[in-house]
């Protein structure tokens, strides 16, 4: 019975820890490294966050997705109006909609 009310004290507290913190922990290694240690691919060193803690190897946050263009696959007339506020472009009686998406 004990540990189940220790269970249940553990399954509240990080829970309540999910709540509280929208942005999920970056993974790290529960190590000691120095200043200079080259962490693994895909990791980055980390300094200590206080006096005399530790250098850790925590998982590199992803970059933001770079924008990319996107063009519709049709013919458009030369006057035609782009939604989403997409460039107009195009020649020879070809136009599309370009841009960011």
């Amino acid at each position: 019975m004990f540990s189940k009310t220790i269970l249940a004290a553990v399954v509240l507290v990080a829970a309540s820890a999910t709540l509280a913190d929208p942005l999920p922990p970056t993974p790290c290694l529960k190590a000691c490294f120095p200043k200079d240690h080259v962490c693994g691919e895909g990791q980055v060193l980390v300094p200590p966050t206080g006096d005399g803690g530790c250098f850790v190897c925590c998982v590199a946050p992803s970059p933001p997705p770079e924008p990319h263009e996107v063009c519709l696959a049709v013919c458009l007339l030369e006057d035609a109006v782009c939604p989403d506020g997409r460039p107009l472009s195009g020649g020879n009686g070809c136009f599309n909609c370009c841009g960011p998406k």
